[in-house]
């Protein structure tokens, strides 16, 4: 395959487009509304330290099997297994974004706005590809405000329970395209 034929780009928006500052009042921020929303009882370190014990397992389990879960199995089954699922499941996409801010806030690499908008000038169409992230942050992602992707390119997030071997993202992004 020759670099002519490539007209599509997809971009994994982990660490490639974007990074974690800390910032001690929006990751407080985060825990004190995730708190809420879960109706957390526990004091603070106690409800965060549960928490960590509950993603190291979940994670260890999840790569051990090249599989992630929907978020709602993961508040459901993993994270809060003994907190009442009426109130966790309505919840768990925004429980999982406030777990993800809990650890800072989440920028633009230096010059990837300006390269993204290059890279658009010059033809080239442009997609994610994420499995992993929380249904509320492709919106950040896509947001014309933080311009790292225009609203109308291609957008893949594949669905975190068929992320794994044989449910390859990219293959139904690319019939998109």
């Amino acid at each position: 395959m020759s670099f002519e034929s490539v007209d599509t780009l997809f971009f994994d928006v982990g660490a490639t487009l974007r990074y974690v500052v800390e910032d001690p009042a929006f990751s407080a921020e985060a825990e004190r509304q995730l708190m809420e929303l879960a109706g957390a009882k526990e004091p603070h370190d106690v409800f965060f330290e549960k928490l960590e014990k509950n993603w190291k397992a979940y994670r260890k389990l999840a790569k051990s099997r090249l599989l992630d879960v929907s978020e709602m199995e993961l508040w459901l089954q993993y994270l809060l297994p003994d907190y009442p699922p009426e109130r966790s499941a309505p919840a768990a996409a925004r429980l999982t974004r406030l777990w993800r801010d809990h650890d800072g806030r989440r920028v633009a690499h230096e010059g990837t706005p300006e390269t993204l908008r290059e890279l658009k000038r010059r033809g080239y169409k442009l997609g994610i590809i994420a499995n992993t992230i929380t249904e509320t942050e492709i919106l950040d992602v896509r947001s014309a405000r933080r311009g790292l992707l225009p609203d109308r390119d291609p957008l893949l997030q594949g669905p975190p329970a068929q992320a794994g071997p044989g449910h390859l993202p990219a293959r139904g992004a690319l019939h998109r395209v």
